[in-house]
Formats: C-alpha cells, sequence, structure tokens
C-alpha cells in the first residue's frame, strides 16, 4: 500500500500545479487589454449644446472612452494602479474594463451591469465582476470599494451611487438604450440671476392687483417674461427697460432696485479688478505643471471672451503669484455658454487634481 502512496504522490503533486497554471492564466487572462480610443471631444460639445436649452445627451462608447482619455490619470490606491477605464455598451447594458497593475502585475477588472437614476442619484448597478477570467462575488468587490472610495461614492448593497446634487448640472434621466448612454439634463441656469429674478417677480406679484388695466396688462407680461428668462444673462438689463415703461410709483421704485443691483455689481468687479497683484503666491511645482496644459486649453476654446480667461489664468500662474479678483470678474461676465468652454477646456486639458485646484483659486 505505501509503494501505490508514493506513485499517487507526484500525479497530486501534479494536479495542484495544474490548477495553478490554470488559475494564473485565468487571473491574467487579456491582461494587456487595450483600446482604439479617438480622444474627441465629441462628449463635451454635446453637453455645450444641451446645456444651453435643455435636452437629452446621447453618448457612444468612443465619446465616454475620449472623455476618459482627455482628463483620466493612473491613479494608485492601497498598492493597486487604475491605469484607464474603458465603456462599452451592448445594447442596454454597461460593460465596464479597468485595465490595473499590482505588484508588477497586469491584470484586467471588468464588469457588467446597468446605468439608470434611483432614488435621486445616478446608479451603476452590477451584475457581475471579474479578474481576468475569473468571477469575483458581488459583495465583496463593493465593500472593498466602500473601504477605499467612502467619500466620494456612496456604496450600497446593490451597486454604486452618485448623487445627483453633487453634479454641476441637473440631471432627470439615465438610461443606456441602443449601444448609447442617453442623460437628460435640464437648462443651465445662474443661480445668482435666478435669485434676483425671483425677488423681482414676487414683487412685481404682490403690486400687481393694484394697478390699472394699461400697467396691469405691462406687469403681467413682465412675469412672462420672468419665466420665460430665467438664464438669460440679459434679463436684469431687459426688465428694467420693460419696467421703465409702467408709470405706478412702486413699480418705479422696483427698476430703481435693479439699478442699485447692477451698480453694486459694478463696483464689486472694480474692487476685484485693483486688487494687488501677488496676493497668493504660486506653488512652482503647480506652474510647471499647468503652465503648458493652460497654453493647450486656451487653443481649444474657440470664443475670445472665454479664451481670454484661460490666458489671464496661465499669465498669472507663469508669473508666480494669483490675483484671483481680476480672473473672476473676466469669469462673471462670460455668459452661460461662454463658461462652459472655459471649464471644458481646462477640465480637459489639465489634469484632474491640478483642475481642482485652480477651480478653487478662481472660482471656476
Amino acid at each position: 500500500m505505501a509503494r501505490k502512496k508514493k506513485r499517487k504522490l507526484p500525479v497530486f503533486l501534479a494536479v495542484i500545479v495544474l490548477i495553478i497554471v490554470i488559475l494564473g492564466v485565468m487571473l491574467k487572462w487579456n491582461s494587456g487589454y487595450t483600446e482604439s480610443v479617438s480622444g474627441s471631444t465629441n462628449a463635451y460639445n454635446k453637453f455645450k449644446d444641451v446645456l444651453i436649452s435643455g435636452g437629452t445627451v446621447s453618448l457612444s462608447s468612443d465619446d465616454i472612452n475620449s472623455l476618459v482619455a482627455n482628463s483620466f490619470e493612473a491613479q494608485t490606491h492601497r498598492g493597486v494602479t487604475i491605469k484607464t477605464i474603458y465603456v462599452n455598451m451592448p445594447q442596454d447594458k454597461l460593460d465596464i474594463k479597468i485595465p490595473v497593475a499590482y505588484k508588477g502585475q497586469n491584470f484586467l477588472v471588468s464588469s457588467s451591469g446597468k446605468a439608470t437614476l434611483k432614488d435621486g442619484c445616478i446608479a451603476y448597478l452590477p451584475d457581475s465582476f471579474k479578474v481576468g477570467a475569473i468571477p469575483l462575488p458581488k459583495n465583496f468587490v463593493l465593500n472593498k470599494l466602500k473601504a477605499m472610495y467612502n467619500s466620494k461614492f456612496t456604496i450600497e448593497a446593490d451597486g454604486i451611487y452618485i448623487n445627483k446634487s453633487a453634479l454641476p448640472v441637473t440631471v432627470n434621466s439615465v438610461e443606456v438604450k441602443d449601444s448609447n448612454l442617453k442623460i437628460g439634463v435640464e437648462k443651465l441656469k445662474l443661480n445668482l440671476n435666478n435669485s434676483r429674478l425671483s425677488q423681482i417677480k414676487n414683487k412685481l406679484e404682490n403690486v400687481v392687483g393694484n394697478l390699472n388695466e394699461s400697467d396691469k396688462s405691462k406687469v403681467e407680461n413682465i412675469i412672462k417674461y420672468i419665466d420665460n428668462n430665467q438664464s438669460s444673462q440679459n434679463a436684469l438689463q431687459d426688465l428694467k427697460s420693460k419696467l421703465g415703461s409702467v408709470s405706478n410709483n412702486e413699480v418705479k421704485k422696483i427698476a430703481n432696485e435693479i439699478n442699485v443691483v447692477q451698480n453694486n455689481n459694478f463696483q464689486n468687479q472694480n474692487q476685484n479688478q485693483s486688487q494687488n497683484k501677488g496676493t497668493k503666491s504660486v506653488d512652482s511645482a503647480l506652474a510647471g505643471r499647468v503652465s503648458s496644459q493652460l497654453a493647450a486649453a486656451a487653443g481649444d476654446v474657440s470664443d475670445g471672451s472665454a479664451r481670454a480667461v484661460i490666458n489671464s489664468i496661465q499669465s498669472q500662474v507663469d508669473s508666480g503669484s494669483i490675483s484671483s479678483g481680476s480672473v473672476m470678474a473676466q469669469y462673471k461676465a462670460l455668459n452661460s455658454y461662454q463658461r462652459f468652454q472655459v471649464q471644458a477646456a481646462i477640465f480637459k486639458h489639465v489634469n484632474i487634481s491640478d483642475a481642482e485646484e485652480l477651480r478653487r483659486e478662481y472660482g471656476i
């Protein structure tokens, strides 16, 4: 019997070695995965066009992958380096492939699931996870992600959630349909302007019942104008002109309040522009990283006023000192379309962490 056991031992070891080799092959399956990405700015342009009027953005796989290629830099978390992210959308599914590196070895992490709007959040609800060709339990992966990204996302038992309120635009629908990610967004609104228009509207509604027929008709039309022009850059100036045709003294007081608001804005801009240069020094490492990136961003913007804002930021970064007031005044003078061009160009060409620092400094 002892001799039979000795003969079986090499066979047992061979089976163990074979299993290890198979697992290794499965883990390393497609570890050199890569996709051809055009690097186009279609995604930015599509968002830009829809934000002006509201509607649905339809993004192809290449749109999303190009957006990632233009803005994502490799990130390392707990020894795992995420190289990039690829998205594919077979019919109504969202497939994600993430090439990673760990201790000098390359692996491919992949997932398939669904993108949707749920409980006021944008949600990714995964059906499966894999490393190479080896399936991983969904709960295991979600718990690991929760430990790594607990401050950025909400991780629940069924998926990953991003609160809509954390986004710069209002999203009202998300779905994958016909191999495209379709995102419904509302028209971009300027909150500061909206607040003032709402105050004026409330005051007009309070006095409209006391007006003669001629003034009442004019004010009712003005209220309708406010409702239809919440995001107009010229709304306050237009209102002042329209209110000037109303003879009632209470309405004239409201028109005078608009004058006061505009005068205060003008004075604030002048104060910002007159701030001394060098109020804050620029980190030399930051300047070295972003100067050429800002130049590329400016070259990617067609609008002259939007380009001038980026040029001003680059000039200050190159000089070694930040005087954010003058740039903020330039930026606030832009309309929503021009502001979006500035934001899109900077976040396209400047790496994410540095772009966030510029956003904090300049209020972009």
